[in-house]
């Protein structure tokens, strides 16, 4: 996860460091031994900053679901869509300003077709984008704004009619 910035900012100080021409007063001595130190604790370092990139990144997701009040989905392989009280998740965060109307949906080895009919502005996208939504969050490892008991089982992404990947 460390960013390849930080590589290259150690990099270059080590080059700084290493450039052996002085003004003859024993400077290049002392970049040189700044390298050497420099080089000594290079590879702690970008492990501490790694372990602390996982740690930020582990945090935000345990925050975003704290946000949304969201719940650990049961994860299988079966190719179950179970969502119990499931909420868009932009408008999950948007929750004290407007009411959102969660949806329960599920599909599983007896169910494999839903069937979404309604008038317009009836919630039929929404309804589609949470689900498409909640199979991403779920894949990155960030707890869902849907109720406990829910469950959203990996499956391979499909394709369009364009080929485009599409969830």
């Amino acid at each position: 996860m460390v960013g390849i910035h930080a590589r290259w900012l150690l990099l270059g100080v080590m080059a700084a460091c290493s450039d052996k021409s002085g003004d003859g007063r024993g400077e290049g001595a002392e970049r040189t031994e700044a390298a050497a130190m420099v080089a000594r604790v290079a590879v702690t370092t970008l492990a501490a900053l790694e372990a602390a990139g996982v740690l930020d990144a582990a945090n935000a997701r345990a925050e975003l679901g704290r946000q949304w009040d969201g719940s650990v989905p049961e994860v299988g392989n079966a190719g179950v869509i179970r969502l119990r009280g499931a909420r868009h998740p932009v408008l999950a965060l948007r929750a004290k300003e407007t009411t959102v109307v969660p949806n329960d949906l599920a599909l599983d080895d007896r169910t494999r077709a839903l069937v979404l009919t309604g008038p317009n502005a009836g919630g039929k996208t929404v309804a589609l984008k949470t689900v498409g939504l909640c199979a991403v969050l779920a894949r990155m490892a960030v707890p869902l704004p849907a109720g406990e008991g829910s469950r959203l089982d990996v499956f391979d992404l499909q394709s369009d009619r364009d080929g485009r990947p599409a969830v």
